[in-house]
């Protein structure tokens, strides 16, 4: 089992063409209002349709638990923190989503078009 230190999250823009852009951010600030992303994976859930959280025992070994929601806390450079309270979310059978194709999704096609075949 790998645990990854959530501690480092990567900050940047989300929004393609900002200067900072950083599809791989995990945070930004939006004027007064923090921004977070945080693959469901990163936060311990292992499936949260249905609010199931992998709960490690031992090495090699975990459980999986319903849990109600996430509490969030953020930590300062002084070592304060701040309970911002819990982060709940319903339970689904269908995702929805959004498509968004990447910048090269176009040059990609191209250079497939252009391969003939063996």
């Amino acid at each position: 089992m790998r645990f990854d230190n959530a501690g480092l999250l990567r900050y940047g823009n989300w929004t393609p063409g900002a200067p900072n852009y950083d599809s791989l951010a995990l945070w930004h600030i939006n004027g007064t209002e923090l921004d977070l992303r945080i693959p469901w994976a990163m936060t311990g859930i292992s499936d949260p349709s249905s609010h199931q959280a992998l709960i490690p025992l031992a090495m090699n070994h975990a459980i999986s638990q319903t849990i109600p929601g996430i509490t969030l806390t953020i930590a300062g450079p002084t070592h304060t923190t701040q309970n911002t309270g819990t982060i709940h979310w319903p339970t689904w059978n269908t995702v929805h989503y959004t498509e968004r194709l990447k910048p090269d999704t176009n040059a990609l096609h191209d250079a497939f078009t252009t391969v003939t075949a063996p």
